[in-house]
């Protein structure tokens, strides 16, 4: 795996090698550009995984007999509350895919980008981009997890548990499953996401150092 490019340490080496060997600024830019290109490609492509998975899987669930004898059950024992289960799940697909939109248009604007001001801009938007895509995502658990745990104790017959008995064990299970389900996506989002957020962070930072070095 290549070493990550340091401006520094590139600048004390610079100041050892003939001048008609230096690098001009530009070169300097383009590098970081392409290391830019490369992190934003790779995280659009894991978008586009992501919501063709998201897409097959609400699909093939939606169209399995079993599951389709289920959502009638759900529907006659809670009614409407699986109209926002189906919303939920529409609402998924539609932020993946509006942000898998975002993604390229951001991608592209870096791959075109020719100056040092405008490249750390959209460096530092696409990585706002996939902070909000992520918040998202995860706002979109809570409702979908407490409606599943919510419609699994519907099914427990009413004589089994009390009005507080049940709300009691909605919070405790709705609250472990979150828990668990945070952490695991954090994990996600961390190793995958964050490996090419943080190539992206350190780009922007050695394109700060240019755009300070042009300007002294």
């Amino acid at each position: 795996m290549s070493e990550p490019f340091n401006l520094d340490s590139f600048k004390s080496d610079w100041q050892k090698i003939p001048d008609e060997k230096h690098y001009q600024s530009t070169e300097i830019f383009q590098m970081l550009q392409r290391k830019s290109m490369n992190a934003a490609r790779w995280i659009f492509l894991i978008s586009v995984l992501e919501l063709v998975l998201t897409t097959i899987s609400v699909i093939a669930t939606l169209a399995s007999p079993q599951v389709r004898i289920a959502h009638d059950d759900m529907f006659s024992k809670i009614g409407n509350s699986t109209f926002i289960i189906d919303l939920l799940y529409v609402c998924s697909i539609v932020t993946v895919i509006v942000f898998t939109y975002l993604f390229f248009q951001q991608y592209r604007r870096i791959s075109v980008e020719s100056s040092v001001n405008d490249l750390t801009h959209h460096i530092l938007k696409f990585r706002r981009l996939v902070n909000y895509y992520f918040l998202i995502n995860v706002a979109l658990l809570f409702p979908i997890i407490i409606l599943f745990v919510w419609v699994a104790l519907a099914g427990v017959p009413e004589a089994e548990l009390t009005s507080s008995q049940f709300y009691t064990i909605l919070a405790i299970v709705a609250f472990v499953l979150i828990t668990i389900t945070l952490v695991f996506y954090w994990l996600y989002y961390y190793l995958i996401y964050g490996t090419f957020l943080r190539k992206l962070r350190r780009n922007a930072r050695e394109l700060d150092k240019i755009k300070n070095l042009t300007t002294d």
